[in-house]
């Protein structure tokens, strides 16, 4: 499970590197659309960066990441609801992904106390 959140995790912060670099493409200019574009990419990246932390961080910062992929699994469920596309889909998964494995990296955190 380790594994698999690990790579879930990277293969999504790779997601955001490649949304945030389409800014460039898909926009003529810098304008209101191309930051909240580019600034999605951005979110996924820190989302990314947050769950790698979470992996040695303490219980606190691990809650507050599975808090965190929820309400981006939330998000995806809308895109994927209004823009049924692969990449949407893709990022679905691997939201779902890394909020399946900060939960059970939690219970097991749960485990070890008990």
């Amino acid at each position: 499970m380790v594994r698999m959140h690990v790579i879930a995790t990277l293969v999504f912060i790779v997601l955001g590197i490649v949304h945030t670099a389409m800014t460039l493409v898909l926009y003529d200019a810098i304008n209101l659309d191309a930051l909240w574009f580019a600034g999605t990419g951005l979110c996924l990246i820190f989302l990314g960066l947050f769950n790698l932390a979470s992996r040695s961080a303490g219980n606190l910062i691990l809650s507050l990441c599975i808090a965190a992929n929820a309400i981006c699994t939330v998000y995806f469920v809308l895109i994927v609801r209004l823009l049924p596309v692969t990449n949407a889909f893709f990022g679905l998964v691997l939201v779902l992904l890394m909020l399946t494995g900060t939960v059970v990296q939690r219970s097991q955190r749960v485990k070890m106390n008990f």
